[in-house]
């Protein structure tokens, strides 16, 4: 299939050629002016018909017939052309084209000249040497017939890189080359490797550019598969959690009728497992929220509702909130909201959310000491804009996070102790996610066994008069 598409590229050129130049050149298989040739050549854009052109500007004035060899792989030579201006030689030469294929070990010719980065010239070319580099009794007819009175062999060169190389052959009734003939052949060789280099350039380039639309389409496939899964994926989730959360809130509504009493009277022992009933379920429903933000986060529609927002107010509420589990482990709360700050533009609910998610795991992770939440506004702050910023800082003095963990942290499924047994290790990733939904961030400052200090940056957007409400 190669060769005979070869061939075809060799006569499709050809004929083109002549119908530019306006000629029967075609008919005859005469050799087409150089320029012709150099100028179908260059406007090529396909690799093999430029290879194909490129033996056409192998035959000088001072050659009859000419071969074109280039190098394919570390030792692959391919012989691209044999080129005659006789046209019944020029049968005799594409016969050769499939059947004499150039070897790395020849005696001379091509190989030698590949090797050796040097040209040569053999002034007499006698039939022990047409014996020598036949492949096959009908090779070696087939060069007799053509006739060989001597040949130069100029390698193909771009740079340092070797290309091939080519071969002028004069007929045995013409004059032997001589040194003299070098400078011309020089000239031409430089011309075909440059011809060459260009050809494979745009091969190489238009490849390249396949790939990279080929790798492009591909990637956006996979995004939409991704996108699709991730969509099914979070949608199962929030429909699972919504059915499993109704019996669990009636269990929680049940449990809080029997610790008030209004289901009878429970004795105190009875009470307190009630209240670890109602603990438990409780935990269980935090997680299911967990687990519908973290799908409303794969699906990038997490819901933020902004309005006027009190930061200060938010935060004692918070801490208040956790006083009762801080003060059970034997832990002091800090409450520090006396920085003067305006009302802010967010979403009260989120910010309720990530905070009680930094208070939570400061009380989980804090066994000595104390938990201290603090308010401040600073003036240019950590959210994408580097504006003036609203911080909510969370302290403990809890063990601390090592510096090689205080990214990982973040992401989903991440946990700090790899045997903890609450929470699917969601907490931070879409904490971290709430703040950037609301234009923020959150940082983290630690060192192993010394506490942490999470901070909540919310950027400064003054409520407008109009959003103030009545």
């Amino acid at each position: 299939m190669i060769e005979r598409r070869q061939r075809d590229d060799h006569d499709a050129f050809f004929h083109a050629a002549a119908r530019s130049e306006g000629s029967d050149h075609a008919a005859t298989g005469q050799p087409l002016s150089f320029r012709t040739v150099l100028d179908l050549v260059l406007t090529s854009q396909d690799y093999e018909s430029a290879l194909a052109a490129v033996a056409h500007l192998s035959l000088p004035d001072f050659g009859a017939w000419s071969v074109v060899d280039i190098i394919e792989g570390p030792d692959s030579m391919r012989r691209l052309a044999i080129i005659h201006p006789d046209p019944e030689k020029q049968e005799l030469a594409r016969a050769l084209l499939t059947s004499w294929p150039p070897e790395t070990e020849d005696p001379f010719g091509a190989p030698v000249a590949t090797r050796t980065r040097e040209p040569h010239v053999v002034d007499a070319v006698t039939d022990e040497m047409l014996v020598q580099v036949a492949r096959s009794d009908e090779n070696l007819k087939a060069l007799r017939e053509l006739g060989l009175g001597s040949f130069i062999v100029m390698p193909l060169m771009v740079g340092n890189v070797v290309l091939g190389a080519v071969t002028f052959v004069s007929d045995s009734t013409r004059h032997h080359y001589t040194e003299d003939d070098l400078a011309e052949a020089e000239e031409t060789a430089a011309l075909i490797a440059l011809v060459i280099h260009n050809a494979r350039l745009h091969r190489d380039t238009r490849a390249a550019r396949d790939r990279a639309h080929r790798a492009a389409e591909e990637a956006t496939r996979q995004h939409r598969d991704l996108e699709r899964v991730t969509e099914v994926q979070s949608r199962l989730i929030q429909g699972f959690s919504h059915d499993l959360k109704n019996p669990l809130g009636a269990a929680l509504g049940y449990s809080d009728l029997l610790v008030n009493g209004l289901k009878g009277d429970l004795q105190p022992e009875q009470k307190a497992s009630v209240r670890r009933i109602s603990a438990s379920i409780e935990s269980a429903l935090d997680l299911i929220d967990e687990l519908v933000d973290y799908a409303s986060k794969r699906m990038e529609k997490m819901d933020i509702r902004p309005g006027p927002t009190d930061v200060q107010e938010i935060t004692r509420e918070i801490a208040e909130e956790y006083q009762a589990q801080v003060e059970g482990k034997g832990l002091e709360l800090r409450v520090d909201t006396t920085a003067r700050l305006p009302p802010i533009w967010s979403d009260r609910i989120r910010i309720r959310q990530v905070l009680g998610n930094l208070l939570s795991n400061a009380v989980k992770y804090t066994e000595n000491g104390r938990i201290e939440v603090r308010t401040e506004r600073h003036q240019t702050g950590a959210t994408p804009d580097g504006g003036e910023a609203v911080a909510i800082h969370v302290s403990d003095t809890g063990i601390g996070i090592p510096g090689d963990k205080q990214e990982l942290i973040f992401q989903e499924f991440a946990r700090l102790a790899p045997d903890a047994t609450q929470g699917a290790g969601l907490g931070l990733s879409i904490s971290r996610s709430m703040a950037n939904a609301l234009g923020g961030e959150i940082t983290v400052e630690s060192a192993e066994g010394d506490g942490s200090t999470f901070t909540l940056w919310l950027p400064l957007l003054p409520v407008r008069e109009e959003d103030r409400g009545p």
